[in-house]
Parts: structure tokens; sequence; C-alpha cells
């Protein structure tokens, strides 16, 4: 299988596009004019995926995420898609003590095994993980500061638009819009 270089008539599909961050790529990947696909959970089963080019691959950590992203890799090998770019996490491996690291060790070691051609992100933290510190952070009355987001948020326009070289930058310095 060949590498795909992403352009302005690539269509590029989008898992989890209602999600945190799903929603984020496909309102930034079509303010830049791009066609975008956003898929739902039917993608398993390969609905959506006919001449996507490029597939954003994300899903929330549940316990079902290993059968979903699985799924969906196969049936993008089926349907021809080009590359796939997964959002998976810092620290992912097989065998990890922390559930959703190995399940996204299981998914990129499934995405390796399929020959799709894959960019993988594993970004270190996001601010929404705060939230399952709230109550501590309610309680001892300390509070988080600065804009941890935004730095894996313009990695992944890098690494989603640059696996060949050809950057097509698309990241907004405030991935809610407000900086319209």
């Amino acid at each position: 299988m060949t590498s795909t270089t992403i352009n302005t008539t690539s269509t590029i599909g989008v898992t989890a596009a209602t999600g945190t961050i799903g929603s984020i790529v496909v309102r930034l990947l079509q303010a830049r004019g791009l066609d975008v696909r956003p898929l739902g959970r039917d993608a398993a089963s390969g609905v959506g995926l006919e001449g996507v080019d490029v597939l954003f691959l994300a899903c929330g950590n549940v316990p079902e995420q290993v059968a979903f992203e699985c799924a969906v890799i196969d049936a993008a090998q089926r349907s021809g898609v080009g590359r796939i770019v997964k959002l998976s996490a810092r620290g992912a491996g097989i065998g990890s003590a922390i559930a959703y690291w190995h399940w996204h060790g299981l998914i990129e070691q499934h995405l390796q095994a399929s020959g799709i051609p894959a960019t993988v992100l594993q970004p270190g933290f996001a601010m929404t993980n705060l939230l399952g510190a709230a109550e501590h952070v309610r309680q001892q009355g300390h509070t988080v500061h600065g804009p941890v987001y935004l730095d894996w948020m313009k990695a992944l326009s890098y690494y989603f638009y640059d696996p060949d070289g050809n950057l097509l930058e698309f990241w907004s310095p405030d991935p809610r819009g407000d900086d319209k």
C-alpha cells in the first residue's frame, strides 16, 4: 500500500466526530475547506468509509474501545483507506497497568499489523482529564492553570497533515473557536 498525502481534494473521515476531540478536528478541517466526513459507530461495519482517503480514528476510553477501533481498522482496510491517524495516549502499551493504555497498545498493534500507513498521536494530557480530579480540587482548594490542551492540538495539526513532509496546517490557537 502506498502512502497518502493529504491535499485539498482528499476526503477525511473522522470517528467520534461529536466527541470532545473529534468535534474540534471536524470543525478545524472544515474551516480549511476540506472534505470531511463525520463517521458514526456504524463505521465499524464500514458505513461511510468508501472513498475516504485518510481516517482520523478516535474513541472514548471505554471497554468497547478495542473492539470498535479494531473493527474500524479492518473496515478501513477493506474500503481502501490510504492512511489512518490514530488518537492514542502517552504510555500506551500492551500489558500496561492502566487499562486504557493497555487498550491503546492492543489497537496500535492491530493497526500496525493491518499494513495501512498510519500516524499514531500520543498526547500526554488534555485539560478534560482534570474532570476526574474535580472533587479533589474542590476539597483541597487547588486549581490548575495553563493551556496544556493547546500544545497537543498544535501537534495534531502537524502530524495529521505532514506524514510525508507536506504541511497543511489547520489548528486554531483556541480549540473552542473563541479567537475568531
